[in-house]
């Protein structure tokens, strides 16, 4: 089994934010779990690239300050005292893709006790560009600083024309997937980053990780050429041994009615897809507090809970006031005409899409994680009804402390502190400003302070998943 944790983590580079994301990163996903819980594969997208950049894809990242941050956190990952000094933690070089200030860059960390780098690409000749692999090029080695981020191993794939010579892993590269030629005067802002990789031991099942990350420039051309890209690709034709998996922000809500990848890729082969909105109305509505993966900004986020839920109907009433586990601090935002920011429904924007060329994992039973600090994961609170129980189950994740005392969720034992808030079954605040009960202000302020250290982090959640 292999497991991928999935994070945009906002414009991630060296910066005062670092050291709290690289130590979230390394007491969430290791310190605090099983090894047999460690995840296989890092992706981390929203990387910053380069701002002075003006064409090319494929190009190897130059900001020094991505560059830092990353190699810290390849640092710290293999500073983990589970690992007796040895140091199995790798990084595939970053590409960068897009122009000026589109321009950013996809990490890709994997353990290497598990899994042997395999391109698709190799490194170019100038040491600077990821090309397709060629009889015509002899294989060459990355420079500073990327000159000791992949072992120096068999990667198993051949040297073409040869009968015996295999590349080395750190002479392969990444490649950027290109799906549509110009949006509104940029060409391709950016693309889809593939990785390929080996399993060792048993499997030995090939993995090809295509990870997403549509810039707000004419999102939905973007996504819909790209769905168009993989439906008719070769990526929907998978070997007996091969995994595919798409995962990224795709800055299309899950539910938005023009999303094409969802309806192309699930009517096509046996696509699954994590976490799946619903297929019917009264389903999907249903299942849209447990999909969404966005933060609403510190200043727009609140604990309060849907006082409908009160009479038993639990539907959202607006992005700032709904159930559990999303209440008011998951969602969007738009500009008004008048140039102020309003909250507006959505938010399910981080997801993935699995096809096992085998046929082995059985889409009724699938599930992943969404990792969440604010109410923990995973999200059973509440007894699922049978539109929700596949978004209940995953990995355990506990809340951060903070949270403890200041946001009551469902089934929470009564509490002198929430004496006046009148919790329903769903938890949550009630505001003052739109029912009965009186708000408990110290509570929505802790609350507030609470959940503007989880922002900062990032604006997104982060997700698990396995196959």
């Amino acid at each position: 089994m292999t497991r991928v944790l999935y994070w945009n983590i906002e414009k991630f580079t060296y910066d005062s934010k670092i050291n709290d994301r690289i130590n979230y990163i390394r007491t969430t996903f290791f310190n605090n779990q099983d090894e047999e819980y460690f995840p296989d594969i890092i992706v981390i997208v929203e990387v910053v690239g380069d701002k002075n950049a003006t064409t090319g894809y494929n190009r190897l990242l130059q900001n020094p300050d991505s560059q830092h941050a990353l190699l810290l956190l390849r640092d710290a990952l293999n500073d983990l005292d589970e690992y007796n000094d040895t140091r199995p933690w790798y990084l595939v070089p970053p590409l960068t893709s897009g122009r000026g200030n589109y321009n950013e860059a996809v990490a890709v960390f994997y353990n290497s006790c598990t899994l042997a780098f395999t391109g698709p690409n190799m490194l170019g000749a100038d040491q600077n560009q990821s090309v397709p692999i060629s009889g015509n090029l002899a294989p060459t080695s990355y420079a500073q600083p990327w000159n000791e981020v992949l072992p120096d191993i068999d990667s198993g794939v051949l040297v073409s024309g040869s009968d015996f010579q295999h590349f080395k892993q750190n002479e392969l590269a990444s490649m950027y997937l290109m799906y549509l030629t110009n949006i509104n005067g940029y060409a391709s802002d950016r693309g889809a980053l593939v990785t390929t990789f080996k399993e060792n031991g048993n499997l030995e099942r090939s993995i090809k990780l295509i990870a997403v990350h549509t810039s707000p420039e004419g999102v939905e051309n973007q996504f819909n050429s790209f769905a168009a890209r993989i439906a008719k690709g070769s990526e929907c034709s998978p070997t007996q041994d091969e995994i595919i998996a798409i995962v990224g922000d795709f800055n299309i809500d899950s539910y938005d009615q023009n999303m094409l990848l969802h309806k192309q890729l699930l009517n096509k082969s046996n696509w699954i897809m994590y976490p799946y909105p619903g297929g019917e109305k009264k389903a999907g509505d249903a299942r849209r507090p447990y999909c969404q993966t966005h933060l609403l900004p510190s200043y727009k986020a609140t604990p309060f809970n849907n006082l409908r839920g009160n009479g038993g109907t639990y539907e959202s009433t607006d992005p700032t006031h709904g159930v559990y586990p999303r209440y008011g601090y998951m969602g969007n935002t738009a500009k008004c005409s008048n140039n102020n920011i309003k909250c507006i429904a959505g938010g399910a924007i981080d997801y993935i899409f699995l096809l096992d060329g085998s046929n082995d994992i059985d889409p009724k039973n699938y599930y992943g994680t969404i990792v969440n600090p604010i109410v923990g994961s995973p999200y059973n609170c509440i007894s699922p009804t049978d539109d929700t129980i596949d978004l209940t189950k995953g990995l355990t994740y506990p809340r951060d402390a903070g949270f403890e005392v200041c946001l009551p969720l469902p089934g929470q034992p009564s509490d002198p502190r929430y004496s006046n808030n009148k919790i329903t079954e769903q938890g949550g605040l009630i505001d003052i400003g739109q029912g009965p009960g009186n708000t408990n202000y110290p509570l929505q302020l802790a609350f507030q302070n609470n959940f503007e250290k989880v922002r900062d982090r990032s604006d997104h959640l982060p997700l698990i998943f396995e196959f």
